[in-house]
């Protein structure tokens, strides 16, 4: 299977930092590790709102989320075949069909997935995908849908 690149919102730091339950940490957990041994890779944006979360694992005084956030930055995010990371001045300006949308915090996706051309943004948030779906060439895949197929 080709790898890909994926752009992930935050409910992955949510779902490690134990903020969303114990059955979805695991669940975001497997994933992770997952993650390490494909091919695949994470697309992230430096500065981001996800950026700042994923570091704030690694201060956590869980020390569950510690050592999940240690997993993340060690193997991941410091792992060029594994993360793809952009500042802003990497940005693409953004096709005219997305600009009018209000796309309020999850803007910064967008950016991301087009200026790493990623294959995928992965969400938990419907209504995003909702006020995106006309928009050809967007890929967003729900959370559940994502994690069941990986």
């Amino acid at each position: 299977m080709p790898s890909r690149l994926i752009v992930l919102n935050e409910w992955i730091l949510h779902d490690l930092g134990g903020d969303n339950g114990q059955q979805l940490q695991t669940e975001s957990f497997g994933f992770l590790q997952a993650l390490i041994q494909k091919p695949d890779r994470i697309a992230v944006l430096i500065g981001s709102p996800w950026v700042v979360k994923a570091y704030r694992l690694m201060k956590h005084h869980h020390p569950l989320v510690l050592q999940i956030g240690k997993l993340l930055h060690l193997s991941v995010l410091l792992d060029n075949d594994k993360c793809l990371q952009l500042t802003s001045l990497d940005l693409a300006p953004l096709p005219d069909e997305l600009n009018v949308l209000d796309l309020k915090n999850d803007k910064y996706l967008f950016d991301l997935y087009y200026s790493a051309n990623a294959d995928l943004i992965v969400t938990s948030d419907m209504r995003l995908i909702d006020k995106v779906k006309h928009v050809e060439g967007v890929r967003l895949v729900l959370r559940d849908d994502f994690l069941k197929d990986y």
